[in-house]
């Protein structure tokens, strides 16, 4: 269920408003259809990489965490600045509902704004950790939501192109790999 004293909670965070929205065919001004002067997306997977290699120069470059007894890990490596990431329990996710990503990030990178923040208690050991260039995330097995959010866009009057969500059930051993990159963190959040 979403109370509305959560909404409140996000207005802190975005409080210039939203900004006018735009077509997904309409770049920033300045900017060409790849959504940047050059026209390549920095922290894209063949910018990640260093463009094309061998399998075998891939799995060097791999971080090699493996899973200790009982728990899961999951690394994520985010190929853009600025990016906050986390595992939040599915049950919790689901409770705090749109909001989910401006709250972890807020309580991980934004303290002065969190504090004030509903449910802050339950979500604090969820809060988000810098993803970029790698972040490695060990739990116990269950089911998660996997949260990014780009913190640069958390803030108003931006808020388009700003999460990214995955959920995962877990068990223990596993172990899985993302590697995200700006084009892939497209969730727009809620501003109102």
């Amino acid at each position: 269920m979403r109370t509305s004293a959560w909404g409140l909670g996000a207005l802190a965070l975005l409080a210039a408003g939203c900004p006018p929205r735009r077509g997904p065919a309409t770049p920033e001004p300045g900017e060409d259809a790849a959504g940047t002067e050059g026209g390549a997306v920095p922290g894209g997977i063949p910018d990640l990489l260093g463009g094309p290699i061998s399998s075998d120069e891939a799995a060097a470059q791999l971080l090699a965490v493996e899973a200790s007894p009982g728990e899961a890990v999951v690394v994520l490596h985010c190929g853009f600045g600025d990016g906050w990431a986390s595992a939040v329990p599915l049950s919790l996710a689901d409770e705090i509902g749109d909001y989910l990503v401006q709250a972890v990030v807020a309580l991980g990178s934004f303290q002065e704004v969190a504090a004030d923040m509903p449910n802050r208690g339950r979500l604090a050991p969820y809060a988000a950790r810098v993803c970029s260039p790698d972040l490695v995330l060990r739990m116990p097995p269950g089911s998660y939501e996997l949260v990014v959010g780009r913190r640069d866009r958390l803030v108003a009057p931006l808020g388009e192109d700003a999460g990214w969500l995955d959920v995962v059930e877990l068990s223990a051993g596993d172990r899985l790999e993302y590697y995200l990159g700006a084009e892939d963190v497209t969730l727009d959040l809620p501003c109102r």
